[in-house]
């Protein structure tokens, strides 16, 4: 059995934005009432700081074979610095044709996720005969939870770490939207 870990941490500088009492994502996407966000979280700003991100990967390297993190791309020179993280991971891209527009005038069009693949995954599978692309053209989901992932997202997360549903585990440290466990539970069954 083999132990795997999807972890989408809130984005490092944009944690408490998106997700705790900063600014947040616009009027236009708040709720009218003086209920929380359902993707509120009181503990967002912790987020912002590098040193959380760092103990996450060191978190992920002590309790999984493999993992993949999902990040923002103003991020990745930060975690490319980062001490816990492995020598040895994939920087994958995943392309969002419809991502939102932002006040830069390059838009970003694409999000990396650093992967790490267990060591008995690495080598062509030999049963399915397949090998898997280091990148993804996939929409982002339109309505609901802001940073949700597309089911393809997570069906080539798995692919990447060579999860088999009927031997391995994987873990959704971060369930918020849900779309990811979604996913999950349909390849049990």
């Amino acid at each position: 059995m083999v132990r795997l870990a999807i972890a989408d941490p809130p984005y490092l500088g944009k944690s408490d934005r998106w997700y705790g009492t900063g600014r947040g994502l616009g009027k236009n996407l708040r709720r009218a009432d003086s209920h929380p966000r359902a993707d509120s979280h009181p503990r967002a700003a912790e987020w912002d700081d590098a040193a959380r991100h760092d103990a996450l990967i060191a978190e992920l390297v002590a309790n999984y074979d493999g993992w993949a993190i999902a990040l923002d791309v103003d991020s990745l020179p930060a975690y490319m610095r980062m001490p816990s993280l492995p020598a040895d991971v994939m920087l994958l891209s995943w392309h969002k044709p419809n991502a939102l527009p932002s006040r830069r005038r390059v838009l970003s069009m694409w999000e990396p996720v650093i992967a790490y693949v267990p060591t008995t995954r690495r080598s062509v599978d030999e049963q399915r005969g397949r090998r898997v692309r280091n990148t993804l053209t996939a929409s982002t989901p339109r309505a609901g939870f802001a940073g949700a992932k597309p089911r393809d997202w997570t069906l080539w997360i798995c692919e990447v770490l060579g999860y088999d549903p009927s031997t391995d585990t994987m873990t959704d440290l971060f369930n918020g939207s849900g779309a990811v466990a979604r996913v999950l539970d349909g390849m049990l069954l």
